[in-house]
């Protein structure tokens, strides 16, 4: 073991921080050198030159936009990812994720599914790549997540709507885990809590809201246990629908399974149109008796935006209960889904509630402010 050194500055001269530095380093045996620089992050590449360490790599891997979303909202930056939308695919992703990860330099899954018999295409990719960690949304791609588990460790962003925000942010809790930046976990975790208080505080002056989910020509009202009910969770803001205002199903957003429509016997198509009229004038009942409640905020889900249809605004204005509606009158209107930023393909992704508690937050600084 080498000498302990005493490091001595003469005292008629002050500390030379560049030269001092060098001079004691150099003349330091070289076992000490390498704890002291070992110390400061660095490396010793050669005599007199230094280099960071870098951080160990690791390939990561998106299985999804609800996953890219998450780690690009982390800063964490995978190295395989979704191929984004082009050429004749209608669907939408945000444009600052197209921008970033349309680039070559990142590996892109395929495209499709397979064949009934055929290899899956994404696993193959997938196992080729040979990544340290694959991230996948609740949604998934490629069928199950659990067919990549014997690629690598796969974290699944899995979402409880009964405790929405908190299984959101033990996700990003477990994902910097995972990666082993548990502090960076814990920050996002932390700073998702503390915009949800904060717009829960601004939500509580707010009076009620109604949350609706627009399907092409259809607009639905959402219950707390519909499948978009979380976002009463998510802004704070008490229904406008008691727990009496049964939805029979009808704000689903998906029409019930009818094969009848689609046989060649003439009277199977026309009791099939008769049941669609049905239920078209039961989604208009409910719809009308839900605005009846006068609900203080209309909170928009477009399914069609996430197809590149922009018609919500449109579709709610052709809508007589919706357009006389005092939210509506007084432009109280929240469309949720911008810049190509979808709850119907990324709910339950990090930046995508970001994105959300800040529109609202500024909906509702807004209304306060002109008060």
């Amino acid at each position: 073991m080498p000498k302990r050194m005493r490091f001595i500055v003469p005292r008629n001269r002050p500390w030379n921080t560049s030269h001092d530095f060098w001079r004691i380093l150099l003349q330091t045996p070289i076992l000490t050198r390498r704890r002291f620089t070992a110390a400061l992050g660095l490396s010793l590449v050669a005599a007199g030159t230094f280099a960071r360490a870098a951080a160990p790599s690791r390939k990561v891997v998106a299985l999804d936009l609800t996953a890219l979303d998450t780690l690009d909202a982390m800063g964490i930056e995978p190295s395989m990812v979704p191929a984004p939308p082009s050429g004749e695919s209608t669907a939408r992703w945000p444009s600052h994720l197209i921008a970033q990860y349309g680039q070559d330099k990142y590996a892109k899954l395929p495209a499709g599914r397979a064949g009934e018999g055929e290899p899956n295409p994404q696993l193959q990719q997938v196992a080729a790549f040979a990544p340290d960690l694959i991230v996948s949304g609740s949604r998934g791609r490629g069928g199950s997540a659990d067919a990549f588990k014997d690629i690598a460790p796969v974290v699944v962003l899995s979402v409880d709507n009964a405790r929405f925000v908190e299984s959101i942010a033990g996700n990003v809790a477990s994902l910097g885990a995972a990666l082993g930046q548990e502090a960076l976990g814990r920050r996002e975790a932390d700073a998702l809590r503390t915009r949800v208080r904060t717009l829960h505080s601004s939500a509580a002056r707010q009076g009620t809201g109604l949350v609706m989910f627009n399907v092409g020509s259809r607009v639905m009202p959402q219950q707390s246990d519909a499948r978009f009910g979380m976002l009463y969770e998510l802004i704070g803001i008490r229904s406008a629908l008691s727990p009496d205002d049964g939805a029979g199903g009808l704000g689903s957003g998906r029409p019930p399974a009818n094969n009848a429509a689609n046989a060649d016997d003439p009277a199977a198509k026309a009791a099939a149109e008769i049941e669609q009229k049905a239920r078209q004038a039961a989604e208009a009942k409910y719809l009308a008796d839900a605005l009846a409640h006068e609900p203080d905020w209309l909170f928009v889900v477009d399914r069609n935006a996430a197809f590149g249809e922009l018609k919500a605004a449109e579709t709610m204005a052709a809508t007589p209960a919706v357009a006389n509606s005092r939210a509506w009158r007084q432009n109280k209107v929240v469309f949720l889904d911008q810049d190509g930023a979808s709850w119907y393909l990324m709910a339950g992704s990090l930046g995508l509630l970001n994105n959300t508690v800040g529109l609202v937050q500024a909906a509702f600084d807004q209304h306060d402010a002109g008060r």
